[in-house]
Order: C-alpha cells, then structure tokens, then sequence
C-alpha cells in the first residue's frame, strides 16, 4: 500500500493507492495484499478486492477508515468464484453513511479476525438483488456501532457467520442487529448479540439456523428503550431453527408467518427469567394455558366471558384447528372480544402473555393484557391473511394489583366488524418466550388399517352414518387430542339382481354405464369424496384426509342393476403437532 503511495494520517484519500496494489496482486495471480501497522488509513468511495486477492492487515493495529456515500460499500469484493477474502484488519466509518464490508454475488471468500464500526450496515452477505454471493464463510468477527449489524438478503446462499459479536444496533428504534430475508441455507453460531432495537428479523422464504446465540438487550443505555427480541414473519415453506439460544430480552415484537411450521426451539434453549417455549416452561412458571377454546355447553368458553358484545362462533372448518378455536367478530362497539383473568405469584415482576391467533378480517385487532395500573397493548402489523400468527405481549407487574393479570383479546378497533380467530393463549413468568412449535397437522399411521364400517349388497341410493371416530373402541380407538383421520375407502361391484335381472358377467358391455359411486363425506363442511366403480370385481381404493372425527358414508347408484361392497378403513390419525 505505502508503495503504492498511501499515507497512514486518517486525511489523505487513498483510494487509488490502495486498488492500485490490490490490482497488482490480482495480476501477479493473486496473494496477500498487506496493511502495515501504524496510523489508519482514509479513503472515499468504494475499494473493490479482485478476484484471488486477501486484504490482510497486522491485527488491530491495521486501521482503516472509508467514507463511501450513501448505499454504497466502503469495500466490496469483485463477483463470480472469488475465493479471497479480507483478515486481522480494523475498517471504520463515517457517521453511519453507507455500508461497510459488501459481499453480494462473490462466492467462495473467507472473512475472519476483523472488525467493522459505524456503517449503516455493517456487514452485507447479499442485497438482494445481486445473484449469487455463495459458499461464502465468516469467523472471529465484532460489528460495532452500525444501525444494520449484519444482512443477509436473497441470493445469500450457503453461508456462516461464525464466533463473533455484534453490538449496538440502534438507530432511533428502527436499528437491526440481525436482517434476514430470503437467505437459503444460512448458518449463524456462538454469536453474541448485544443493545439492540431488534435482536433478529426475519422476512421472505428463507432457510436459517441461529444456533448457540446469546440475545441481550435490558440494560439500555440513557435515552434509549428496550430492545425488542425478534420479529420473524417467514413465508410459508420456511425452515428457521433457533437453538439453544440465552435470550436476556424483555420484549419480542411478532412471531408470525409461518412461524409455528418452521421454528423450533430446543428444551436446552434459555429465555428470560427461565420461561422457555410453550410446552417446555417449567411447569411452575406456567400460569395459564387456555389449550384450545372449546365449547363447554355450545354458549360460552371455560373460563372466558365476553367484553362487551362480540359475535362469537366456534370455528368448524379450519383444517388445522377445527373444532378447536373461536371466531370473534365486531358487533358495533371497538372494544367487542373476549376477556379472561388469572393470578401470578407476589415475586413476579414481569408476565408475558402469548395468543396464537388468525386475522381473519380485522383491520385493527388489539390485544390487551393490564396489571393493575399498567397496561400493555398488540396491534396487529400485518394485513388479514390466512397464515397463524403468534402475539407475545409482556407487561410489568403492578404489586397493587394482588397478582390479578387481565388478558382482553379485541376483534376489530374500527368498528369495521371485523373478525378474528383464536386458537391458543398461555402466560408465562418472565419478560419473554419463545412460541410454540407447530400447531400445524401431523399425520401418525397405523401399523394395520382398522375397518370402520362395512357395507354390502346395496342398490340404489342410500347414506348411512354418521360415524365418531373417537368412539371406536380397543386400540382402534382414536388417540387423546385427534383432529381428524385418514381414510382408506375400499370396494368392489358386480351385477345386481334389479332393472331386468341382469346378471350375466359375458355382458360386461351393457353393464359399463351402469356406475357405482360409494362415498364418505365430511358432515361440517359437505364435501363429499367418492370411489368411482363400473363393474369390477377388483377391488379399488382411494385414501382421503379428513378434517373432523365424524364422517357419513353411503351409496349412490346410476341404476339398481349393480351391487356394491365396501368398507371404510382408518389408516392414520391427524394430531396437532
């Protein structure tokens, strides 16, 4: 660099000498550029690595300082298959003007043992519109002081980051420490993220594992609010793994999306005050848990009463929580829901009270919980939409209160009647927790089918039922917490005696049109599945998903000159996860 005719007194633009020795190392086949110790060096614009090219420096004794503009990197690496990298340096912004280290669309680099302070972003692995910045590796790092700590949007593809920290991420509320979205296949360890706006967001399909991540935000500096934990809204089809984290957070914002598909968080997993996912919250610390809202006497739910007067209806048709959760609707006044109250112990200084809900149609849901003279409030951020959502809202203890916590869940505040859906809502001691793993469907099979019904030698149209699946006895029996079955309709058709007798097989074409349909059919929702059958001795089958424990079955004929047998068979169970 010094060759080059760079000077080490933080005033003189270096830039040009700079790229001057790293395009001299590119063209010698690649290698080390070297920054000597001693001074920082300045420079404005944007200093681009070749391609095969490391920028090394001695450790912290290696300075630099760039102002690149807005947008824009202080030092990006040149696209395509790369494999250079940057290393023992110490790179320093201006004021939180553009972007510190940029790797979008270069692939194959290894970044370690740096640091980066006060930049917009500090650390960019893709942005989103260049393809593709892959197979690229980060290690032993600290970004510092930037409103984004470290972004990895689309086109971020195989990727770590790996033992480092990141610090003070703040920015008037709006400061980042982690921004994920749409990164595939991106690996995040032992990182410590501390003084935050927000510890992590995630948006778009994505795939990413935050393993081993320490979360720290309640002890903020003067003039700033809390941080706030996360707010992860993956689409759907995402894979986001958050384990064995140490949250020390007092707030999370939303967990939504697809969340309860994607997200699992592992029982060594550690948030604050000791409250760990639902589920795995000692059972101590568990306050309340409003498993499902079932109807006690079709009137009312067990433990609930009305705040002021909503329209209620227990929901029927949802696939994953039907029978299970309750359709609040707006019926004139804003503050038209539902209302719940429990106690926590006289030691609680926080509570966090968690509901998993749809917006179905509400264009303003609030949720409430109130503590005697404080009060904490959910306004829902996103647009109705048929994806589960997960609230979390944690409100300070008033001690006045003798430990009575109120939960007002609201359908819609503009009067719109607009309509919710509530599936769940539990409290936990402590000023976090994480949510539930999937409530999403899963499937158990059996080892053998278990015949339900059989019927045989019908003509004509006929329907039977309907059958309660979770009345069948011995170990066909359906398993505690069933949501619906799979089913296996089977059967056959001959001949029949009726419409002229016609009986003879040798006249197989005079019977084709002569078709038989056995049928199940769902009783809450009418739809119906059939089994299509023109004179075959072989048996046929068809396997439907059913969203109910009850089913009717029957028969429908084109005439009456065929017979049928069938059977309806339970090949597996539907259970929320």
């Amino acid at each position: 660099m010094v060759e080059d005719g760079a000077v080490p007194d933080d005033a003189t633009d270096n830039l040009a000498s700079f790229q001057a020795t790293l395009d001299a190392v590119a063209a010698a086949g690649g290698g080390i550029a070297l920054v000597p110790a001693g001074g920082r060096f300045f420079w404005r614009g944007t200093l681009t690595v070749p391609h095969r090219v490391i920028l090394r420096g001695l450790g912290t004794c290696s300075a630099l300082r760039a102002r690149p503009g807005v947008n824009n990197p202080a030092v990006r690496f040149a696209p395509g298959a790369h494999r250079g990298g940057l290393e023992s340096l110490v790179l320093v912004g201006d004021a939180h003007r553009g972007l510190g280290i940029d790797l979008s669309g270069a692939q194959f680099l290894r970044l370690r043992d740096f640091e980066v302070w006060t930049f917009g972003v500090g650390l960019l692995m893709s942005d989103g519109r260049t393809s593709f910045a892959g197979y690229n590796h980060v290690a032993d790092f600290e970004v510092n002081s930037c409103w984004t700590g470290v972004r990895a949007w689309e086109h971020c593809n195989q990727g770590s980051i790996r033992e480092g920290r990141i610090h003070f991420c703040r920015n008037n509320g709006k400061g980042v420490a982690i921004d994920i979205d749409a990164a595939t296949a991106l690996t995040m360890a032992h990182v410590a993220v501390e003084d935050f706006d927000l510890g992590v967001r995630i948006r778009g399909r994505t795939s990413v594992s935050l393993r081993d991540v320490y979360y720290e935000a309640d002890v903020p500096r003067s003039g700033l609010v809390q941080g706030a934990w996360m707010d992860i809204r993956p689409d759907r089809g995402s894979i986001v793994r958050m384990d064995n984290s140490h949250a020390g957070v007092s707030r999370s914002v939303v967990m939504g999306g697809s969340l309860e598909d994607a997200v699992t968080t592992d029982e060594r997993s550690h948030v604050f005050d000791g409250a760990k996912r639902h589920h795995a919250a000692a059972p101590e610390r568990n306050l309340v848990e409003n498993g499902d809202f079932h109807r006690a006497d079709g009137l009312t739910i067990p433990g609930w009463g009305l705040n002021f007067a909503p329209d209620l209806a227990e929901n029927t048709d949802d696939f994953v929580t039907g029978g299970r959760s309750y359709d609040v609707r707006q019926n004139g006044n804003p503050n038209d829901g539902i209302r719940t109250a429990f106690v926590v112990p006289e030691t609680t200084d926080y509570v966090t009270v968690m509901v998993r809900y749809k917006n179905v149609s509400s264009t303003s849901l609030l949720f409430r919980v109130v503590s005697g003279g404080n009060a904490a409030l959910y306004v829902d951020p996103v647009p109705p939409s048929r994806d589960w959502r997960v609230a979390a809202i944690t409100v300070a203890v008033d001690q006045s209160a003798a430990g009575a916590v109120h939960a007002i869940l609201t359908a819609d505040q503009e009067g719109a009647a607009g309509q919710i859906r509530v599936d769940e809502l539990w409290a936990v001691v402590g000023a976090t927790a994480a949510p539930p793993r999937a409530h999403a469907h899963r499937i158990e099979f059996l080892p053998e089918p278990v015949t339900v019904v059989e019927r045989a030698a019908l003509t004509g149209d006929a329907t039977f039922g309907p059958t309660d699946l979770t009345s069948l006895p011995g170990l066909g029996g359906a398993p505690r917490g069933v949501v619906g079955a799979v089913l296996a309709l089977r059967g056959s058709a001959t001949p029949g005696g009726g419409n002229g007798g016609f009986l003879d097989p040798s006249g197989i074409g005079a019977a084709l049109p002569r078709a038989l349909r056995p049928f199940v059919e769902e009783p809450s929702s009418r739809q119906r599945w059939r089994l299509d059958i023109v004179f075959d001795r072989l048996e046929h089958d068809r396997q439907v998903a059913l969203r109910s424990t009850s089913f009717v079955d029957g028969i429908h004929a084109f005439d009456d000159a065929m017979a049928v047998t069938y059977r309806v068979d339970v090949v597996g169970w539907v259970l929320p996860s």
